[in-house]
């Protein structure tokens, strides 16, 4: 073996002992080589980034969305109860309503009732007061004696 393959053999590689334009060689070399490797690192770490940031908001987007998926639930849910109240409500009113109007109507009935009673006795209060008005001449016509054959005539007679 040739002595340069057994110094890169033994590990001890002194960079003095090879030409200037070898050096140069080499340092451009590891140069590039290390300029290649930083950028492979950039581009994983870009490439990291973009995956974590990608993962970060996709997390995030199921998260929102679950969120809004419960809130959309709640909203229903309260709807579905303001509905059912509405609704109870509503019938609550309805009721309100019929009983009110029955009630008019009873009233109604009776107002009626009553006034035709108030009527009845202003009649039969009329009629009375015919009566008594009636009662009343007939016993003033007898007595004056105007009617004739009610009694016989009252006679007077002085000094006899």
């Amino acid at each position: 073996m040739s002595s340069e393959v057994e110094r890169e053999l033994s590990g001890a590689f002194d960079i003095s002992s090879i030409s200037t334009e070898a050096r140069e060689w080499l340092e451009e070399r590891i140069a590039e080589q290390v300029l290649e490797r930083v950028k492979k690192l950039e581009e994983a770490m870009t490439e990291s980034q973009k995956r974590a940031r990608a993962e970060v908001e996709s997390r995030l987007r199921a998260q929102i969305l679950g969120e809004m998926e419960e809130e959309m639930a709640s909203i229903r849910k309260r709807e579905e109860a303001s509905k059912a109240k509405c609704a109870a409500l509503e019938k609550e009113l309805e009721e309100k309503v019929r009983q009110a109007d029955e009630s008019e109507k009873r009233f109604n009935e009776e107002r009626l009732a009553m006034l035709a009673e108030r009527s009845a006795l202003e009649r039969e209060r009329q009629e009375v007061l015919r009566e008594k008005s009636a009662l009343q001449q007939k016993e003033q016509l007898a007595i004056i004696n105007k009617g004739g054959a009610v009694r016989p005539p009252i006679k007077f007679s002085f000094g006899k």
